[in-house]
């Protein structure tokens, strides 16, 4: 449940670069997890892909949600770190170690 998370100063909050989750999580759901990161100002830029089993309504739904890439389980590692490439190229604020 997003709303337990506890309550942080903006200055507390993690900022990866990139944010890969699944839709099916133990206690929220993926879109859930997207919307909260999009509402949420000093997260709302960070690009967000989506691996996922789920068929195509749950994909629309995600990129709905403000996903950037959904990708389809099972999934090979190397389309992974492709579609990272490509959203750090068009972006340029991602950085990849």
């Amino acid at each position: 449940d997003l709303h337990s998370f506890p309550t942080r100063r903006s200055s507390d909050l993690i900022k990866p670069d990139i944010l890969v989750t699944d839709l099916m999580l133990p206690s929220v759901s993926g879109g859930d997890l997207i919307r909260h990161v999009r509402r949420t100002a000093e997260l709302s830029r960070i690009p967000i892909v989506v691996i996922s089993a789920y068929g195509d309504h749950y994909e629309a739904d995600a990129l709905a949600a403000g996903a950037n890439v959904v990708l389809k389980k099972p999934l090979d590692s190397n389309v992974l770190v492709d579609s990272i490439k490509r959203l750090k190229e068009s972006r340029g604020d991602v950085k990849l170690s």
